[in-house]
């Protein structure tokens, strides 16, 4: 259960296992190239390797210099401000005193500052990198830091994106699976809404920086109107990640409206923009973006104000990130052994023994990057909120006691060559941060080594999360693996999202409909980030008697899903559509469904109602041993939550009852055509009543269609939702009038039913025959063999028209003829296309030989089915369809001289 909003939750305490990954991109130097999805990055080159001599000097002071931290000064000393150009960095600068950055933003203002946001104590912006130098000069600045920003992207891959930006550049065709996985199809129709008057604010890198929202208002994936309350317009190059979260949230909930904000220009902009979108009337707020300096072990800036429009009545969501547990955190311990600074190395090894480097190894190319904190108190946290725009800034005097540096060395030696440093002065500074950098560009293999050591000050939590790049980097390396969700998504206001493909949930997989035992609700994504971090100091940087588990992250929804332009396509889900995956997806998808909630509740819902219903719906990931997944035992566990969310389940917890299925009059079936056009089946010319073939609302109704010979549901609908007056409705997929495959309901005998509340594929008839409102058995195209009418003022029960249905299903099993000629085909998909088991039945008109078979694309005959003699009758085989690569097929059934075909697809 969700405990109060402010109150404390306590869960499981889990080992992290470590994950084998793939590696990614890797990103170098001032001149920016593009990533792996595209965004362009840039970083500084990291120092030589200085002698011991060299040291010296650099720990002498470097004046001024020492206010910036290491990422800025190494653009200074690799020579980058002399030839930065029109080159900008993002920056996030500390003033000094209350009321300081009024002053400071001024002076910023004269050394070309761009895009400037401020609070009481931090000024944010671009800075032409020429003025690195001047910056530090000037009196009222006291520290001034380059955050780095980790976008979680299409792929699943936490990209790092730098604050350095190359230069200035000021410049509904698609459903996502979510709508069946998170079952948001049968939340609408059950409860009538579709996010109807809720605006969801989206912050991400960008919304239109490639002039694509046009074409997505124009083919419906997106709604008109969009309100953009801050775009990204610098050389970053946006990816429209922004959009492509609109576009599945708007799958989900196609009755929201939508607002942007940019999350990429700065942590006092990214905290600003939190209460922006709020305060633009945004009730639901979501992002996808983490930033290094966003505190660890405090609530900064940006969960302050999370925390404040929760307060007010909104509710956030986040991603909670793709990094898996690519992280190390321990207490320090102190080894005696002497660095650089004149203190003490930490050692990492937890045991009785002493090592004081952690080795890592890197390939050619691989990339070691991590942002460093530790539990002092910093000013990016702030006082407690008070009112909107004062809300942010640190108390008077809030700043770290201690200093902590981090080296990558070449060697496990006190005295080996350092390859990359982070040495911040912390207490000037005011943040307990540190971010180092280095690439391993020998050409081969080669094993570094980290080591901390603690300059100055107390014995505290350490701990450094993995930032882009290669997370089996850092999982492989030694001692590593620890909980990567921090900052705004371990904020107690933020409902954290964990990410299950949407082929993994049981919407879409027959394994984990069949094996619940053994994956629960969905197969977590590997690479959805641990929670577990503990809150260590409170607002004003006050230590906490006990640490606070936030429970992190809350649940897991979907990802992978559908959409126009953002991601890469993959083959086993048989469309052309682009995939985005990632929590990034997740994400979206949830705040989607916290809409649908708002709308059934009159946007009377607080956040942690909403949080409540969907974490005690959730339906357990089980982690434990024996499963599919791994880690932990059932239950809420650091990685998946509370379990995989359930829209429907939800929706009901919070809002009560579902619509009934309940027609103002007796339904009845007109004008029924079979299959008469050849591109839809069952369509009806109208659907309304017997006095004057009004047209009725059927939302809380589905529509499912029987086998009469197997008695088991082919194809099942929770879409009925309104009929409108002169329309017609067409049975056929969850957007209305689209096609259906020729096999998914068969063209023979059969019988289609409205029933009260939802139906699977693959149940059997007596499952749903007391939920009938209304049938009909057809025979061909050409006959409609019986029929059943009902309705609330019926004088019929649904006991009575169940058993109409069965007698006229009875009927056409027994005494019908069969279709022309000796042979009858009819495939039965759970569903078409199939991932699992296919049914085919056959029929001969009189005793005989039989070849039943499946033939690939090519011709090949790849299965036998049957091959002998059979009775007259009806027979069915079946096909572990499984095991066969995704692909096309053709079921042949040959009875004498005749033969039918079928066309199925199996899907992977």
């Amino acid at each position: 259960m969700r405990f109060p909003y402010n109150g404390v939750r306590h869960g499981f305490v889990v080992a992290a296992a470590l994950l084998a990954l793939p590696a990614s991109a890797q990103i170098s130097d001032v001149q920016a190239e593009p990533s792996a999805d595209a965004h362009r990055e840039a970083a500084a080159p990291a120092p030589a390797s200085p002698s011991q001599t060299d040291r010296t000097a650099r720990l002498a002071g470097d004046g001024p210099l020492s206010r910036l931290d290491a990422t800025l000064r190494n653009l200074v000393r690799g020579g980058a401000a002399a030839r930065g150009g029109d080159a900008y960095v993002q920056v996030d600068v500390l003033a000094k005193g209350t009321g300081g950055a009024s002053e400071l933003a001024a002076k910023l203002d004269e050394l070309g500052l761009e895009q400037t946001s401020r609070t009481d104590f931090v000024v944010s912006g671009l800075l032409p990198v020429r003025s690195i130098e001047a910056m530090a000069e000037i009196p009222s600045l006291r520290s001034a830091m380059a955050p780095h920003y980790l976008v979680h992207g299409p792929d699943g891959e936490d990209t790092y994106v730098s604050p350095v930006v190359a230069g200035r550049s000021f410049v509904g065709a698609v459903t996502g699976q979510a709508n069946e996985a998170l079952r948001a199809d049968i939340a609408r129709d059950q409860f009538g809404v579709a996010g109807r008057g809720v605006c969801i604010g989206v912050m991400s890198d960008s919304y239109n920086f490639r002039n694509g929202a046009a074409a997505g208002v124009a083919s419906g994936d997106l709604p008109d109107g969009i309100r953009v309350l801050d775009e990204l317009d610098t050389g970053r190059e946006g990816s429209d990640e922004g959009r492509a979260m609109m576009e599945l949230a708007y799958d989900v909930a196609p009755g929201v409206d939508f607002a942007f904000h940019t999350a990429f220009k700065g942590f006092a902009n990214f905290a600003g923009g939190v209460v922006d979108l709020f305060q633009a009337g945004c009730q639901v707020v979501v992002d996808d973006i983490g930033i290094s300096t966003d505190p660890m072990f405090q609530d900064g800036a940006i969960s302050q104000a999370i925390d404040y429009i929760v307060s007010q009545g909104g509710a956030y969501f986040s991603s909670a990130g793709n990094s898996s547990n690519a992280s190390y955190e321990s207490d320090y311990r102190g080894t005696g052994i002497t660095g650089p600074g004149g203190g003490s190395f930490h050692d990492f090894d937890p045991s009785s023994g002493v090592d004081a480097f952690q080795n890592v190894v890197l390939l050619p190319g691989q990339r070691i990057r991590f942002a460093f904190q530790y539990d002092e108190p910093s000013v990016l946290a702030g006082v407690e909120v008070s009112e909107y725009p004062s809300l942010y800034g640190g108390a008077e005097g809030q700043a770290p006691t201690s200093n902590y540096d981090v080296y990558i060395l070449d060697g496990p030696s006190a005295d080996a060559g350092i390859l990359a440093v982070s040495d911040n002065d912390n207490p000037t500074f005011g943040a307990p941060y540190e971010f180092v950098d280095y690439t391993n560009a020998t050409g081969a293999e080669q094993t570094v080594y980290v080591a901390i050591e603690l300059v100055d000050g107390a014995e505290r939590r350490l701990k450094y999360v993995n930032f882009g790049g290669t997370r089996s980097v850092i999982q492989n390396a030694e001692y590593a693996g620890a909980s990567t969700a921090f900052g705004h998504s371990n904020a107690e206001g933020t409902f954290a999202t964990g990410a299950a493909p949407w082929f993994n949930t049981p919407a879409f997989s027959e394994v984990i409909r069949e094996n619940p035992e053994l994956v629960g609700g969905a197969a977590v994504e590997a690479f959805t980030s641990f929670g577990g971090l503990d809150i260590r100091l409170d607002e004003d940087g006050n230590r906490l008697s006990s640490p606070i588990d936030r429970m992190k992250p809350d649940a897991v929804a979907s990802d992978g899903d559908n959409n126009t332009f953002f991601g890469g396509d993959i083959v086993s889900d048989d469309d052309t559509f682009p995939n985005f995956f990632g929590t990034s997806a997740a994400a979206p998808n949830a705040s989607a469904v916290a809409a649908l909630m708002l709308e059934a509740t009159g946007g009377a819902a607080p956040a942690t109602a909403i949080y409540s219903a969907l974490e005690e719906t959730a339906v357990d990931i089980l982690r434990g041993p024996g499963t599919f997944n791994f880690g932990s035992a059932p239950g809420f566990d650091d990685q998946s939550g509370f379990g995989f969310i359930r829209a429907d389940e939800a929706l009901a917890a919070l809002a009560g009852e579902p619509v009934a299925c309940s027609p103002e009059a007796p339904v009845f079936f007109a004008d029924f055509d079979a299959d008469g056009d050849d591109a839809t089946f069952g369509e009806f010319a109208a659907v309304g009543n017997d006095s004057d073939g009004a047209f009725v609302n059927l939302t809380g109704c589905s529509f499912a269609a029987f086998n009469p010979f197997t008695e088991r549901v082919t194809y099942a609908t929770s879409a009925a939702g309104g009929v409108a007056a002169g329309g017609e409705f067409v049975l056929a997929t969850q957007e209305g009038d689209q096609e259906l495959p020729a096999s998914v309901i068969p063209d023979g005998p059969g019988a289609i039913v409205l029933v009260e509340g939802t139906t699977e594929v693959g149940a059997s008839v007596q499952d749903v025959l007391d939920r009938v409102v209304a049938s009909v058995v057809y025979f061909n195209e050409d006959q409609v063999f019986g029929s059943a009418r009902g309705g609330n003022g019926a004088a019929r029960t649904s006991t009575d028209r169940g058993q109409s249905l069965l007698d006229a299903l009875a009927a056409v099993r027994n005494e019908a003829p069969l279709a022309a000629g000796p042979v009858d085909v009819t495939l039965v998909a759970s569903p078409n296309p199939v991932r699992g088991r296919l049914s085919v039945g056959f029929g001969a008109a009189e005793a005989g030989p039989v070849r039943a078979s499946v033939y690939d694309a090519l011709g090949r005959e790849v299965a036998v089915l049957a091959d002998g003699a059979f009775e007259a009758g009806r027979h069915e085989v079946t096909l572990e369809a499984g095991s066969f690569p995704s692909g096309v097929y053709i079921v042949r059934v040959s009875v004498g001289g005749d033969v039918q075909t079928q066309q199925v697809t199996v899907v992977r």
